[in-house]
């Protein structure tokens, strides 16, 4: 039996969305895992400040607070408790290690 051109076409057609569709896939686990390398550095480097950004936002008249209630209308004394209860719950978490959730799987030999 022999393709016609048509079906030549469809089929690289089907080739060329198969190979998109993997091309995705490998840079969006590539682009994962370069995001998880940069959350894990920046966290590195903001974990030794934790203090100092505390002490940015928890008083009303501190500027962040401040410039949140200028923008958007929330009175700072809302912001500040506000985010420092975000800022020191966030913290808490990332200070925690995380656990594995995935064992290894073993392959019995025997099993056919």
């Amino acid at each position: 039996m022999e393709l016609t051109l048509e079906q030549w076409t469809q089929i690289g057609i089907g080739a060329g969305m198969l190979l998109t569709a993997l091309l995705t896939l490998v840079l969006t686990l590539w682009l994962s895992k370069q995001t998880v390398v940069q959350v894990r550095s920046l966290w590195a480097v903001l974990r030794k400040h934790e203090v100092d950004i505390l002490t940015q936002i928890d008083e009303p008249t501190d500027i962040f607070p401040r410039l949140v209630e200028r923008y958007t209308g929330v009175p700072a004394p809302v912001v500040s408790s506000l985010l420092t209860a975000l800022v020191k719950t966030v913290l808490e978490q990332l200070n925690i290690p995380a656990q594995e959730t995935v064992q290894p799987v073993r392959l019995d030999e025997t099993a056919h």
